[in-house]
């Protein structure tokens, strides 16, 4: 390796700790203060607690949540992505507190989300544009909303994915690339966009669109007519990598409230959009329009990139310095993350109404300000680059009056956004969250989670105790998550009503002679099962159907294959190429 060739590797080895150190700094308030308390705190806890408690089991993978809704259960472990609960549980499991495990974990993903934004940034822009770039999206307005704010926290780990997703779709845009090249990039997109899909399916759904529209603009298409076809690749990659989870998830949509309509007006996208007569009384969607505001004042100084963005003379060379490619290529990139970043800010507003209501599924986003978490990744480059600009400016010619405004909203966001979003937090001592995660066992689910047509836990019909036999005697009961076994007295052929919400994988079985007893669902939603009359053993088991196992080995095919693209990639230099 030549001297020069050193120093760069030094130079790029020094400011990926420097990433580290600024995705701890963000950190650092609740490693001091304690763990924010934010809305979506106790359901995040409420479900990752017996979580734990399954994996510690034995039950590597959860499929019904017995101790909610006061031990009636709900199917929630089945739709929502486990990856950010995997990874708190194993952390659990190391340090042996949740305090710890909490900080731990989301100190990695304020890293990771910090090292993807310095990544993507250093395919074209300077070791120091890049560093900037990461420290601004450490410190954005909605990313720190997320944590310490509202306590968004699988948004806050999915967030973390996106970069690289941008990153990987930015470099098959590239000029036509080598086969080689263009299957690491392939494998790069689909790891990413599977952790994606399994940490957080609302940024899943807007985070697809944001990549297909970045991809679209940032192409050469004169240079590199395949760049669709590779990007395709790389996402049909990633839904097999993460088809572990949807299969379960999408084949079992119609069993569950939420699978067929919006259960509250609270959760409709039509009350929530942002800077809306129709959201004024909403106070969930007037704090959001006040991190959206903040957010404009952080990202003001990129107005003086426009009109070079823009232009559509030759690349202008006057901030060469900053770039690490040619002026051409990056302002193209730069321009494609600035439409993105624009047209996202647009979905938070009633200016994008036509388009949810024509986009499949984008109704199931439910809050349109989820689109400043696209805002808060794509512009943080070319804000980054911005400053470098401001920067030499003011240098040269100093500070004209017509700069103030920009600089004096720049500031008091700067100072706004750590006072209100990060110290007025409301902090928990890890006393007080120990005390917090035992409140919430047993606790009532939404009711998204329960069978269609079941009522909620005030609803349903008195039950004392595990099982209600009727006019039937209980001999003995042994009661699992997962598995329930009672022995009945003989009596009058009757259903009996256990202590559990319906759902179409539980199955029951009649001990000694193999035959199944017939399960229903009672009118509040409730399970039933038919009992002969003869005295009977009966075991009630969740069982997973076929499909699951069958995804299961589809998913490991799909890692062996990526993490063999990717390694054979960087054996062969191509993961430290830049695209």
């Amino acid at each position: 390796m030549s001297q020069p060739q050193k120093n760069i590797e030094t130079s790029n080895r020094f400011a990926v700790l420097l990433v580290v150190a600024i995705g701890i700094l963000a950190m650092l308030p609740a490693y001091y203060w304690g763990i924010p308390a934010g809305a979506d705190l106790d359901s995040h806890f409420g479900f990752v607690v017996p979580f734990y408690d399954e994996i510690s089991r034995g039950n590597y993978v959860p499929g019904w949540l017995a101790e909610s809704n006061n031990g009636f259960g709900d199917a929630r472990f089945r739709f929502y992505p486990p990856v950010l609960y995997y990874l708190l549980s194993a952390v659990r499991w190391i340090t042996g507190d949740w305090y710890f495990a909490t900080l731990i974990v989301f100190t990695f993903f304020s890293i990771i989300g910090a090292l993807g934004v310095y990544c993507w940034a250093r395919q074209g822009l300077s070791v120091q544009t890049s560093l900037l770039a990461a420290l601004l999206f450490a410190f954005v307005p909605y990313h720190l909303t997320q944590f310490y704010q509202a306590s968004l926290l699988a948004e806050f780990a999915a967030i973390a994915w996106l970069p690289f997703a941008f990153m990987f779709v930015e470099r098959l845009a590239a000029k036509d690339r080598n086969l080689y090249d263009s299957l690491f990039n392939i494998a790069g997109l689909g790891v990413s966009f599977a952790l994606l899909v399994t940490t957080h399916l609302p940024l899943t759904v807007i985070g697809s669109l944001s990549l297909g529209v970045f991809a679209l603009v940032s192409t050469d298409w004169r240079a590199n007519k395949k760049a669709l076809v590779f990007a395709s690749l790389g996402v049909a990659l990633g839904l097999v990598l993460s088809s572990w989870f949807w299969v379960k998830m999408l084949s079992e949509l119609s069993w569950i409230q939420g699978g067929s309509a919006v259960s509250s007006v609270y959760y409709d996208y039509h009350n929530n959009f942002l800077f809306s007569p129709f959201s004024a009384p909403n106070r969930n969607t007037w704090f959001g329009g006040f991190v959206a505001v903040l957010t404009l004042g952080i990202f003001l100084p990129s107005l003086i990139v426009l009109r070079r963005l823009f232009s559509r003379g030759p690349g202008d060379d006057s901030y060469g310095k900053y770039l690490s490619g040619d002026t051409d290529t990056s302002r193209r990139r730069l321009r494609a993350a600035l439409i993105v970043a624009l047209l996202s800010f647009l979905m938070t507003t009633d200016l994008s109404r036509p388009v949810w209501a024509i986009i499949p599924k984008l109704e199931s986003v439910q809050f349109p300000y989820r689109w400043l978490a696209i805002v808060s990744v794509v512009i943080c480059p070319v804000t980054a680059l911005s400053l470098q600009i401001w920067r030499d400016r003011i240098r040269q010619k100093g500070i004209r009056a017509f700069h103030l405004p920009i600089f004096l909203a720049f500031a008091v966001t700067l100072f706004i956004t750590g006072r209100e979003l990060i110290v007025y937090s409301d902090f928990l001592t890890r006393d007080e969250f120990s005390a917090r995660l035992e409140e919430i066992h047993g606790g009532r689910s939404f009711n998204e989670w329960l069978p269609p047509g079941a009522g909620e836990l005030k609803d349903l019909q008195p039950l004392n105790g595990q099982i209600d036999p009727g006019n039937r005697q209980i001999i003995s009961a042994n009661w699992q998550t997962h598995k329930r076994r009672f022995m009945l007295a003989e009596g009058a052929e009757t259903q009996i009503r256990l202590r559990s919400y319906y759902y179409p994988l539980w199955h029951a079985t009649i001990l000694g002679t193999g035959q199944p007893a017939a399960t229903s669902q009672a009118p509040d939603g409730t399970l039933l099962v038919a009992v002969p009359p003869e005295s009977c053993e009966i075991e009630v088991a969740f069982t997973e159907p076929p499909r699951t196992a069958i995804s299961f080995i589809v998913a490991a095919t799909g890692w062996t294959l990526a993490f063999g693209l990717i390694l054979f990639g960087f054996m062969n230099g191509t993961g430290r190429r830049k695209a």
